[in-house]
């Protein structure tokens, strides 16, 4: 089993992650909005509308008064992501579904690829089937209103394999900061990377 680990391609291990995420959650992509979707997502005017302006310009809580958006969160980026699929599914939840689970199985990809550069390829496998499969990742994946869930360590975690990149000082710093930015634009936890 250890040679086989350690044969395996990036691409062995990203479909490897993808078929057990897969087998996991799948079941997933039937659910319909449920709870706070029903006020962040279909009675949002901002995600129906795509106006880019007002993402960054306002807060991006809703609160339901169709009046305004209100209240103290700031997650354009967030916002915007949404507002994009929703769009491009036609309000479907399966796309929703389906974009959030791609997105959790990117980042157990790059869970891999980040803990390779520290530790065995092994343990680098493990950890990242474990971040896959873990229960306290569930709801990240399978409920819509919480996609800043899985968008801020997509870009806090692709910010850390940049920097460890051979780009050039200036544009891997200008990426590096591009990204923890629109890490902390999507969530304040953000700010951990």
């Amino acid at each position: 089993m250890q040679k086989l680990i350690e044969k395996a391609t990036y691409l062995q291990v990203l479909i490897a992650l993808f078929s057990l995420g897969l087998i996991v959650y799948f079941l997933s992509f039937l659910n319909g909005f449920v709870a706070d979707d029903n006020v962040q997502i279909l009675a949002n005017p901002a995600i129906r509308n795509l106006n880019i302006y007002a993402l960054f310009t306002g807060s991006s809580y809703f609160s339901g008064d169709l009046a305004s958006t209100s209240g103290i969160y700031y997650k354009p980026i967030f916002t915007l992501v949404t507002s994009i699929f929703y769009n491009l599914f036609s309000g479907s939840p399966f796309g929703l579904h389906f974009v959030q689970f791609l997105l959790h199985v990117s980042n157990s990809f790059l869970v891999f690829v980040v803990f390779k550069k520290f530790f065995s390829k092994q343990l680098s496998l493990v950890l990242s089937f474990i971040f896959l499969v873990h229960p306290g990742n569930t709801e990240s994946v399978v409920y819509i209103s919480n996609l800043q869930d899985v968008l801020f360590p997509f870009f806090g975690l692709s910010s850390i394999l940049v920097s460890y990149s051979k780009l050039e000082s200036q544009k891997r710093y200008f990426l590096v900061f591009l990204l923890l930015l629109c890490s902390l634009l999507s969530k304040e936890s953000g700010i951990l990377f």
